[in-house]
C-alpha cells in the first residue's frame, strides 16, 4: 500500500475511501461540505475546474448524544479499514453547538480534519460514490447555506462559497420553491447582496481562495453567479427550473 499522502489527489482519495467505508459499515452519518461536494461533482463528470480541494470531512452524527470516545472508536475502525497505519485523535469539542472536530494522523503530523456535528439534518439524500451508498445534504440545502452567506457580508470572508455556487450552478434541475423550502425551514433570513455593488472587494475574497487549482476568471463566476441567484435577490415567489444556464418558468 502506498502511504504516502504529500500528493493532494491522493490525500483526496483517501478522505474519500474512508467516506464510504463509514457508509458501507453503517456508521450513522450524513457528509456535507466541500468533500461531498467534489465527489458528487466528480460522479457527474463535471470539468475538473470546478473542483476545490478540501483537507477536512464534515458531517452530522445521527444517532443519539454518543461519547467522544466512541465516535473515535467508530472512525478507527472504518480507517483501519482504509489504511492500518493512519489513527484519529479528537482535537476539540465545541459543546454549546455539539461540534465535534478530529484529525486523522500518519505518525506525528495530521493529514485532514473530521468536523462532526451532533444532529439529525432534515435535508438529506442518498448518493452512489464508487459503487457505494452515501447519505449526504441535498445539493438545495448546500446552495440555500451558500446563497445565505454570499448575501451579507460574511462573503468576503468566504469567498469559497461564491465559487461553490459558482461550481453547483453547472448541475441543472433545481427549482427555486425546493430551494426556498429549504430556507423557511432552516429559518434563514437573506441579506441585500451587497457584494454586487462591491465587485472590488468581492474579487479580492475569490482571489483569496487558497483551495482553487485551476481558477476561472472572476468576471465569468461572479456574471453566472449573479444569473444563479437572482430570483433570491428579488425574493420571487414564482416557481422556475435551472436548466444549467438560466432559470426558466417551471410549474
Amino acid at each position: 500500500m502506498n502511504n504516502s499522502y504529500d500528493n493532494p489527489i491522493a490525500l483526496l482519495n483517501l478522505m474519500k475511501q474512508l467516506m464510504c467505508t463509514l457508509a458501507y459499515s453503517g456508521t450513522p452519518l450524513v457528509f456535507k461540505g466541500e468533500n461531498l461536494l467534489l465527489n458528487v461533482l466528480d460522479g457527474k463528470n463535471m470539468d475538473k475546474s470546478l473542483f476545490r480541494l478540501t483537507q477536512d470531512i464534515d458531517a452530522n452524527w445521527t444517532q443519539g448524544n454518543p461519547s467522544v470516545s466512541f465516535i473515535v472508536s467508530e472512525l478507527s475502525k472504518a480507517l483501519h479499514l482504509v489504511d492500518p497505519s493512519l489513527q484519529v485523535v479528537p482535537l476539540k469539542a465545541h459543546i454549546d453547538n455539539g461540534m465535534i472536530t478530529f484529525v486523522v494522523m500518519q505518525g506525528a503530523g495530521g493529514l485532514f480534519s473530521i468536523d462532526i456535528l451532533i444532529a439529525n439534518p432534515v435535508f438529506y439524500c442518498e448518493y452512489t460514490i464508487d459503487g457505494q451508498a452515501v447519505k449526504g445534504a441535498t445539493l438545495e440545502k448546500m446552495l440555500a447555506d451558500k446563497i445565505k452567506v454570499l448575501s451579507t457580508d460574511i462573503i468576503y470572508r468566504r469567498g469559497k462559497d461564491l465559487f461553490d455556487i459558482y461550481a453547483l450552478s453547472h448541475i441543472k434541475g433545481y427549482t427555486t420553491l425546493n430551494i426556498l423550502k429549504v430556507m423557511s425551514v432552516c429559518s434563514y433570513v437573506l441579506g441585500n447582496f451587497d457584494c454586487f455593488s462591491n465587485i472590488k472587494k468581492l474579487e479580492r475574497a475569490y482571489e483569496q481562495v487558497s483551495t482553487l487549482g485551476e481558477r476561472p476568471p472572476f468576471v465569468h463566476v461572479c456574471q453566472r453567479v449573479q444569473k444563479f441567484v437572482y430570483p433570491f435577490m428579488f425574493r420571487t415567489k414564482s416557481n422556475y427550473m435551472w436548466n444549467g444556464n438560466s432559470w426558466v418558468d417551471y410549474q
